[in-house]
């Protein structure tokens, strides 16, 4: 059975044009703690009443100045209408949530499902476990209540490191391939620039049977510099292609002595659960290590690794 078959299809979401206290009257009067953000019918985010409380009135905005479009969680997770009750079913379980908007293959949305949609139209045994998953937490069989867990909750790393250099120098270390790899410890060439494939093998000591793919997203010279890439891509054999990638984003701030690096690699959410784990934890011990690299090769202090 598809979840086409058994999804809500009359769905209450909120605008990004919306105000927040307009949302926080349509979470209210039909007991929601959350709502997709779609426009033109297109998901583009969602907003939690945790959102509303804390990312706006925690920060002194007025409700009813203030859009949901500036406070909304753009990483969304979702399924698709034509995949199988089963796996959906698995998934929420499995990641702790208890409905999820429901995507056409157009990427656009199309319903909302619950775990309580399923155990509804899930006959024998499996219908039962399902009522039993429901019952910990949904509420409604359409969307949830208050109690819910977010599916927006954080899913991503973030490191940061003063370096004592110039915007200018750090930047050049970021974007000039030859000087990436060197503290990346991947051999590439070439410019980057929106949509640009970059590829090369991989030099750090015990990677060397790997090669380094990335496409570039956005060069805002100085500012901020982001590629997408599979992360911990390393099992052979396996086509990570077919796998959703995660955003890696650079951002730079001048400050007294020097520049403050962010770096951000976010979208782990989208990543198959198998693996997902294992993907954030490495990927978090790598983003530390290459934080010091970064820093040693600036400092020119960066020895073969």
């Amino acid at each position: 059975m598809n979840i086409n078959q058994v999804m809500t299809r009359d769905v209450k979401i909120a605008s990004p044009e919306d105000s927040l206290q307009t949302a926080a009257q349509k979470m209210e009067q039909n007991d929601f703690g959350v709502l997709p953000v779609a426009e033109n019918d297109r998901l583009v985010g969602m907003v939690t009443d945790r959102d509303i409380t804390v990312r706006a009135v925690a920060r002194g905005v007025a409700p009813d100045k203030c859009k949901v479009r500036e406070v909304m969680s753009s990483q969304v997770k979702y399924v698709y209408e034509d995949e199988l009750v089963e796996d959906a079913a698995r998934n929420m379980k499995e990641l702790q949530l208890h409905r999820l908007p429901v995507l056409n293959r157009d990427k656009r949305l199309v319903g909302i499902i619950s775990l309580g949609d399923l155990a509804a139209k899930k006959p024998g045994p499996a219908g039962a476990a399902l009522q039993g998953i429901a019952r910990e937490g949904a509420a409604s069989p359409s969307q949830s209540s208050s109690k819910e867990k977010s599916p927006t909750e954080p899913d991503r790393i973030e490191k940061h490191v003063r370096l004592s250099a110039p915007r200018a120098r750090v930047w050049r270390a970021l974007t000039d391939m030859r000087e990436f790899g060197k503290w990346f410890g991947v051999k590439l060439s070439g410019e980057v620039a929106p949509r640009a494939k970059l590829r090369g093998p991989i030099t750090s000591t015990g990677y060397e049977h790997l090669t380094f793919e990335a496409t570039v997203e956005m060069v805002e010279p100085e500012k901020r510099f982001s590629f997408r890439w599979h992360p911990y891509a390393i099992e052979p054999g396996v086509d990570y292609t077919i796998e959703p990638t995660t955003a890696v984003v650079f951002t730079l701030e001048e400050v007294e002595g020097g520049t403050l690096l962010r770096i951000v690699e976010s979208g782990f959410d989208k990543i198959p659960a198998s693996r997902r784990a294992k993907a954030f934890e490495m990927n978090s011990k790598g983003w530390s290590i290459q934080v010091e690299n970064i820093k040693r090769h600036l400092a020119g202090r960066l020895t073969h690794h």
